[in-house]
């Protein structure tokens, strides 16, 4: 749960930083559910293997990339509405096994353009550093909040630990404010 928060906390993040001011017409995203029972329709019509995976890549590329970027808001808030329209779909689950190696490709394709940059600056080492170096205070945070909500110290500690690391979304967060400035 709380690494869900943290994702959806650098997603809002990424939505703010990331564009300038929405255009008026963003205001259609409200209307959005009332696009549902078209979209769970072709879900259904989608069938099975390829299809599905070319629906599910069209629907988040096109409509939720292309056309949130075209009302001023980031493809990334695009996806995650599409999904959350999906999700109480009885085939959300398999729609997302299907298109969960194509994720992992792209994951390992991101980390690969990452690893083509060349070696770190100086600089960058030396953020890299600060931020190791915060991470016995995140992991401190987080067994202080733990034990404050009554879990005993060795599930608080333990926890704290697991949670302490930065995941790879956090990554994307930082490489996607590098790239706009």
């Amino acid at each position: 749960g709380i690494l869900i928060i943290q994702d959806l906390a650098a997603l809002v993040l990424m939505t703010v930083a990331g564009v300038g001011a929405p255009s008026l017409w963003a205001l259609l995203v409200l209307g959005l559910p009332l696009l549902q029972p078209l979209v769970m329709k072709l879900l259904d019509w989608s069938g099975h293997d390829e299809l599905l995976v070319l629906y599910g890549l069209a629907l988040v590329l096109l409509v939720g990339g292309l056309g949130f970027e075209h009302l001023g808001l980031s493809s990334e808030l695009g996806a995650l509405l599409l999904g959350v329209l999906l999700a109480s779909h009885s085939r959300a689950m398999e729609l997302s096994k299907a298109l969960w190696s194509l994720k992992e490709v792209l994951l390992v394709g991101f980390f690969l353009q990452i690893g083509l940059e060349g070696w770190p600056s100086l600089a960058t080492l030396g953020g890299a550093l600060l931020l190791a170096l915060l991470l016995p205070l995140k992991a401190a945070l987080f067994f202080f909040i733990l034990t404050a909500f009554r879990l005993r110290a060795r599930t608080a500690f333990l926890t704290a630990l697991a949670l302490a690391s930065y995941s790879e979304f956090a990554l994307i967060v930082v490489k996607f404010m590098v790239g706009n400035g």
